[in-house]
């Protein structure tokens, strides 16, 4: 098929798909998107598009890679997106083209294993009792997905970590329970379904291992790609710690014939790895390319490194080589497997590879090793090997296309909202600066006025928690005439629907809801982030990226990650073409600084009409009608 006719092919199909949705309407940007998505298939070439607010992204790519005949492959950011590609918008597609097939694919420490089920009859007091263990097999049974996450109200972490297994262990199709297994039945619905939704770490994983993990597919979509390149860089490094080093070694231990007696030799090289680290003069967070020469603790590390190395393999080998029953022979496969794979790690620690990261998390005497890659193109051009690859967001990062082995510019459809009319986005010039210690009782005084003029209807975004608790206790103290629904009070999604179905309420959250969060409608008339959301310099990825920066580091890193998160915050408000309301930001720099990163933000933002005046913003809140 020619680029043409595929363009043609998709953005009539688009129409037809349009015209059949209750008050569907044309909108430009989707058809252009369409367009783009078609080409990009039809000529195996990557796309990068920057969809604004509104712009119906999810069936503009949908569309033309169902329409085309592709194998999809959606890598999402969100479970929250991953629910409404599955449940709203692939529907919406097969209403016009016919059912082709969606799976929602999760990585396979999701699913109950049933193997482990049988493997724990001899402890079933972990779970309550003869009684529960068998239940729990019940539900493994019948359950429709077999997901973990449904047994969270019932067992602690600890617990469902047992039943679950990991890819570093799984033996697949070796395992004697693998037609039971509800991660392979998830995996073959996906072999199945013409779309499979993923989450991006999953489609690391995918990466990491050169393929194996996901099925093969012909068109890749990476929606919020504004997360891939810190999502790839966590997914292609690993950790290990003294948790991880135990848990592998007693299960070798366990199924040795001297087990008894190797356990206490566990427990003294676990012992002598945690005290290489806290010999270790480095401080917890700061990341470096190999731990530093000429300190006390380097050489010792190094040694309990090549030691553990040592024994793991040598413990790998005993485990393969041992006769047991069929149980036990399983349970030796699955310690075999992880033990090589902890081998790996460690190796990579001894000598990390080109472009990596590391630096010790956690406090003396448990500490963990962490390894990101910074260099995740060169992984990434090999992955998409010339296939179509499309990167989309509302917001996307300057330079993200080659830094995630893309090297296009990106494509900009712009919102069919009219911001101007619909919003106003305040800055409260007139506060102090963060810095100084009035601004946060002046900034938490002001959100009160703004939600009070809105009747509640407001989503509060902070930056840091300490903030949120802040703003909370100075503000938000004592009766109110609203709910107050808090970040932490239970789930997200449960939030979310508290907040969307109780109109006058008030959320307030971190920064897992600057996106991801559609509340359309009167129930949110007002958005309030606290301060510009610039990275926290300590944290050890963005510490490496500034350092391999140098003195350019703020203008070329922080403000661009500070730039994305804003407007996906301010994104919130304005979600359909009758929605109407206020951003507010409490930090007077984004006012201030108009000469210098003050315009780069401002350039990133949704076109509101912007203001200094809050009698203005308080008098526009008022006109709102409540009902909407």
């Amino acid at each position: 098929m020619t680029t043409t006719a595929a363009v043609t092919l998709a953005t009539g199909t688009l129409a037809r798909i349009v015209d059949a949705l209750d008050g569907g309407e044309p909108r430009p940007g989707q058809v252009a998107m369409a367009g783009a998505v078609a080409e990009a298939i039809a000529t195996r070439t990557p796309l990068v598009v920057q969809a604004g607010t509104g712009t119906g992204k999810s069936l503009a790519y949908l569309t033309p890679a169902v329409a085309l005949d592709a194998k999809v492959l959606v890598a999402t950011a969100t479970k929250a997106l991953q629910d409404q590609l599955a449940t709203k918008d692939a529907p919406q597609v097969a209403e016009v083209l016919g059912d082709f097939g969606v799976a929602v694919l999760k990585g396979r420490q999701n699913y109950v294993c049933h193997q482990k089920l049988h493997e724990l009859h001899r402890s079933p007091g972990l779970f309550g009792g003869d009684g529960a263990l068998a239940d729990l097999v019940t539900w493994a049974d019948e359950h429709p997905t077999g997901e973990v996450a449904e047994l969270e109200h019932r067992f602690d972490r600890a617990v469902l970590d047992r039943i679950v297994t990991s890819s570093d262990e799984c033996t697949g199709p070796r395992c004697p329970m693998s037609a039971a297994c509800r991660a392979n039945e998830a995996r073959a619905r996906a072999d199945a379904a013409q779309v499979v939704v993923v989450n991006q770490h999953l489609l690391g994983a995918d990466v990491q291992a050169s393929g194996g993990v996901l099925p093969d597919w012909d068109v890749l979509i990476v929606d919020e790609a504004h997360e891939l390149e810190d999502v790839m860089a966590d997914a292609l490094g690993d950790d290990v710690g003294v948790g991880r080093i135990r848990r592998v070694l007693g299960a070798v231990t366990d199924l040795l014939a001297d087990g008894d007696a190797l356990r206490g030799e566990v427990d003294e090289v676990v012992g002598r790895f945690a005290a290489a680290l806290d010999a270790l003069d480095l401080p917890a967070g700061q990341p470096t390319r190999r731990f530093p020469d000429g300190l006390g603790g380097e050489e010792r590390l190094s040694g309990v490194l090549a030691s553990l190395v040592e024994r793991l393999n040598a413990a790998r080998g005993r485990v393969a080589a041992a006769d047991g029953s069929p149980e036990t022979k399983v349970r030796a496969e699955r310690a075999a497997k992880a033990a090589s794979g902890l081998s790996g790690v460690l190796t990579r620690l001894l000598e990390p590879f080109p472009g990596d990261v590391v630096w010790l998390e956690g406090l003396p005497g448990k500490r963990r090793v962490k390894i990101a890659s910074l260099a995740v193109a060169p992984r990434l051009e090999g992955y998409w090997r010339d296939r179509p690859v499309v990167c989309t967001s509302a917001t996307i990062p300057p330079g993200l296309g080659p830094r995630v082995g893309l090297d296009v510019e990106p494509v900009v459809v712009e919102s069919p909202f009219d911001f101007r009319t619909q919003a106003r986005f305040y800055v409260a010039r007139h506060l102090p600066e963060p810095k100084d210690p009035t601004w946060r009782p002046a900034a938490a005084a002001e959100t009160r006025r703004l939600v009070d003029a809105a009747g509640g209807r407001a989503l509060l975004l902070f930056t840091s928690w300490k903030g949120l608790d802040d703003t909370l206790a100075l503000a938000f103290d004592g009766p109110l005439p609203y709910r107050l629904l808090r970040q932490g009070e239970t789930g997200k999604r449960a939030l979310v629907e508290a907040f969307r179905d109780d109109e006058t309420s008030v959320l307030a959250a971190t920064r897992g809801f600057w996106a991801g969060i559609d509340v359309p409608g009167a129930a949110l008339r007002l958005v309030v982030i606290d301060r510009i959301p610039f990275p926290v310099p300590t944290e050890p990825l963005h510490q490496a990226r500034c350092e391999a920066v140098g003195r350019e580091a703020f203008r070329v890193v922080d403000v661009p990650l500070a730039a994305t998160h804003l407007a996906q915050g301010a994104g919130r408000l304005i979600r359909t073409k009758t929605d109407r309301g206020v951003v507010a930001l409490m930090d007077p720099r984004l006012a201030l600084r108009r000469d210098g990163y003050g315009r780069d933000l401002q350039q990133c933002l949704p076109p509101m009409t912007k203001t200094v005046s809050l009698d203005e913003v308080v008098a526009f809140l008022a006109e709102l009608d409540p009902s909407g």
